[in-house]
C-alpha cells in the first residue's frame, strides 16, 4: 500500500481505504460465523479430494471405491458453483489469491488432485486464521474483558487519520467517495479517545 503524504494522490487513498474497506466485513459477528462455516466446508472438500487421490493411486484399501471417484467435482468451476451460491463473492474477495491456484482439467492424476486438495485445505486454513487474527486484535483493543468486540474498521480509519494528519471532514469526505458513511463529528471524537486515551 503506497503511504499517503502530501499531496495525496487519488490512488493512495484508494488503495488505504480500499484495504480498510476489503476487512470490514470481519468486524460483524455474523459473516465471522459464515467465515468459519466455509472454512470447514473448504477443509472438508480437502480431506475428500485427498481421499479420492488415493483411490485413484491404488493406495486405499477400498480399491472397489476407485470406481466413484469423480475428479471434475473438484474442478475451480464446479467449486465455485458450489459454494459461492451459499456463500457469495464477499466470503471469496478474501481467499481468492488461493483460489488462483484452482485448475479445471487434469484432475484425474493423482498428483494433481492432491495440489488441488492442498489447495482447498490452504483456503481453510486462511479463512480461519483471518477471523481468529480479527477477534484477536479487537479483544486487545476491547475496553472490557465482557464489552463488545470494537470495530477494527474504525479503528483503521483513525489511526489513518493520525499518521496522515488528515482532518475529520476531509477523511468523511474520501469516505464517502469510496461508499464508507462516517460523520465528521464521529471522526472527531473517535480520535479525540484515541489521542487522549479516554
Amino acid at each position: 500500500m503506497e503511504r499517503l503524504e502530501a499531496p495525496y494522490t487519488k490512488q493512495g487513498w484508494d488503495e488505504a481505504i480500499g484495504y480498510i474497506k476489503h476487512n470490514a466485513p470481519l468486524d460483524r459477528a455474523t459473516f465471522r460465523r459464515k467465515a468459519r462455516k466455509l472454512a470447514d466446508a473448504f477443509v472438508d472438500k480437502g480431506l475428500d479430494a485427498h481421499r479420492d487421490a488415493d483411490r485413484l493411486e491404488g493406495l486405499s484399501y477400498f480399491e472397489h471405491k476407485v470406481a466413484e471417484v469423480d475428479p471434475t467435482k473438484y474442478s475451480r468451476r464446479a467449486i465455485e458453483a458450489e459454494y459461492k451460491r451459499w456463500y457469495g463473492e464477499r466470503y471469496f474477495r478474501f481467499v481468492d489469491f488461493l483460489l488462483d491456484r484452482l485448475v479445471d482439467k487434469g484432475l484425474d492424476q493423482p498428483a494433481r488432485l492432491r495440489r488441488q486438495a492442498a489447495t482447498f485445505l490452504d483456503v481453510g486454513e486462511y479463512l480461519v486464521e483471518r477471523v481468529h487474527g480479527h477477534e484477536r486484535v479487537a479483544k486487545a483493543l476491547r475496553e472490557s474483558p465482557s464489552g463488545r468486540l470494537p470495530s477494527l474498521t474504525k479503528a483503521a480509519i483513525v489511526s489513518l487519520m493520525i499518521t496522515t494528519d488528515v482532518k475529520p471532514k476531509e477523511m468523511s469526505e474520501q469516505l464517502r467517495a469510496r461508499g464508507i458513511y462516517m460523520n465528521p463529528k464521529t471522526l472527531s471524537v473517535e480520535r479525540w479517545r484515541r489521542q487522549t486515551g479516554k
